[in-house]
């Protein structure tokens, strides 16, 4: 089980050690991201349930599958989400990913590794030095367009970066009603 601050610092370490440098907008290239991670990523045409799969051969050779039916903001999560995966939990094997994965352990916050995998989708995507930068740079969040306008930025669904937000203490949980 890996903590919050154990897991921002192994994505800021993967991004650092894959060289992924950022323009003028913070996206991380994710895709370049899993290359320099020696990963295969390639689109797939799933149910819509399905968001991405992971699959670790014994020569560990890894391939992810993302679901070309989805937006591209969600294609960048699964993927960052599958490096997770990856990056902190090795199995070898066949992993699937649903879009909500929802049943009785989820609502309870049990499956860890799940978890664990968003969090550290969020810190790829989303990494806190940068969006310390740009919150900086905007002032005070008070309104849903610089929300929206941080997650046009960085590449993500508006939602991710409300979360985001809320866990580093920008926006209240009341503020998530934007």
């Amino acid at each position: 089980m890996y903590s919050k601050a154990a897991i921002s610092q192994l994505a800021e370490i993967t991004l650092k050690k894959s060289g992924i440098k950022f323009g003028k907008k913070p996206v991380v290239d994710v895709r370049k991201l899993a290359e320099k991670l020696g990963i295969e990523v390639r689109e797939k045409e799933f149910d819509t349930e399905i968001s991405g799969v992971l699959k670790i051969d014994d020569d560990d050779s890894a391939t992810i599958l993302v679901n070309s039916g989805h937006h591209q903001n969600r294609i960048r999560f699964t993927i960052a989400h599958e490096l997770g995966h990856f990056v902190l939990h090795k199995a070898r094997g066949v992993h699937v990913d649903k879009v909500f994965m929802r049943d009785s352990k989820s609502s309870e916050g049990l499956h860890r590794i799940e978890i664990e995998a968003n969090r550290f989708a969020s810190e790829i995507l989303m990494p806190r030095k940068k969006i310390e930068e740009s919150v900086k740079n905007i002032g005070f969040l008070d309104t849903a367009d610089e929300v929206a306008d941080l997650a046009l930025k960085f590449g993500v669904s508006t939602i991710a970066m409300s979360i985001k937000l809320q866990e580093m203490g920008y926006i209240s949980a009341d503020d998530l009603a934007l």
